[in-house]
């Protein structure tokens, strides 16, 4: 049944608004509820269906009587289906949720990146919406506070070694609005699906890199050389892609991989075989 609001019910509401502000408990009586609907009435102000957010999880005929027993309330529990039901609808699909982890990235760098995209990383900026006080400085540039996008995108000593990645894949470099943008942007998606992938991988390796180094110039003290993370990025572009490619033959894909020095390769994931003790 619909509610519709009246004059007297609007003043009535005044009333018991005014009268709980002076610590006066009141309450709604809804008879033996046989006729209000748990769910879909606005026997509690607002229908419980839409301010809990059940709607389309579970069956939604169920009346107020239903769930007094002896005069008390036995309100009901979702089941773990039900909740799995009502969590996974509201989840935000990101379309960038299945890029990023692949077989061919090691899972500690989808995992920095993965925090990165959603703000997780924490970061000068990060931890002061976590109410933390403190002085922010960028790592690497020491002149501009840290934040997520200057310091995986903005920082001029960044930039650097991003326009040396995209020079890599023959692209001239420009700075990107978002983190996303870096795996969806434009010419991103242009890319033919093996130079994609490619780019994905070296990408997640770059972003993985600078937050790792950020960490060492922070708490350890190390210093900063743009020539020296070119020289370690490429050993890392190498022994990774070595263990997780095979070949391809798509000239985009072979022109990557001779300024990377090595052979043109395919995605593929190293084998493992797990080894068992024996026992007793």
């Amino acid at each position: 049944m619909n509610f519709h609001s009246s004059h007297i019910f609007r003043e009535g509401n005044k009333v018991a608004d005014a009268l709980t502000n002076e610590g006066i408990s009141l309450q709604w009586c809804v008879g033996d509820g046989r006729k209000i609907s748990f769910w879909l009435d606005n026997w509690l102000g607002k229908p419980l269906a839409s301010s809990i957010g059940v709607i389309g999880c579970i069956p939604l005929h169920a009346k107020v009587n239903e769930f007094i027993v002896d005069s008390h309330w036995a309100l009901p529990a979702l089941t773990a289906k039900e909740a799995f039901v009502y969590f996974s609808s509201h989840i935000v699909r990101r379309s960038w949720g299945k890029v990023i982890w692949s077989k061919a990235i090691q899972p500690c760098k989808s995992l920095v990146v993965w925090k990165a995209l959603h703000g997780r990383l924490l970061t000068d900026d990060a931890l002061q919406r976590r109410g933390f006080s403190l002085p922010s400085c960028c790592s690497f540039c020491g002149s501009h506070a840290e934040t997520g996008v200057h310091l995986l995108l903005r920082c001029p000593r960044i930039m650097v070694l991003w326009k040396w990645v995209c020079l890599l894949f023959s692209h001239s470099f420009s700075p990107w609005s978002s983190l996303e943008d870096v795996f969806l942007g434009g010419w991103v998606s242009a890319f033919s699906k093996q130079k994609r992938r490619l780019w994905i991988f070296i990408a997640c390796t770059l972003i993985w890199y600078i937050w790792i180094t950020r960490n060492l110039l922070r708490f350890e003290g190390k210093v900063f050389d743009a020539l020296e993370a070119q020289r370690h990025l490429l050993d890392l572009f190498k022994e990774s892609v070595r263990e997780s490619f095979h070949t391809y033959n798509n000239h985009a894909v072979v022109s990557v991989y001779s300024r990377l020095g090595i052979s043109q390769l395919s995605a593929n994931a190293p084998s493992f075989t797990p080894q068992y003790e024996a026992t007793d």
